[in-house]
């Protein structure tokens, strides 16, 4: 997973989640982009497809999901 790149996560519960990883101002951002710099993002990058990924932990929850795929974010639109 790089920039310029959008991903689905799936959770154990089979909810699903897409996101665009963007170098670019957060208030620049669409709905489904996330910022470089995010917490998020930066447990992403450079990821592959099947990995499990922490997408919350606040010390007492903590939540997983699968990255399902991995595609350049022009072919995802």
């Amino acid at each position: 997973m790089q920039v310029g790149m959008a991903c689905e996560l799936r959770d154990a519960s089979g909810v699903v989640s897409q996101f665009i990883i963007e170098d670019k101002p957060d208030d620049e951002l669409a709905v489904d982009e996330i910022s470089v710099q995010s917490s998020l993002a930066k447990r992403l990058l450079g990821r592959r497809v099947d990995d499990v990924i922490v997408t919350f932990d606040d010390g007492v929850i903590r939540h997983q999901s699968t990255l399902v795929w991995i595609k350049h974010k022009y072919v995802h639109a």
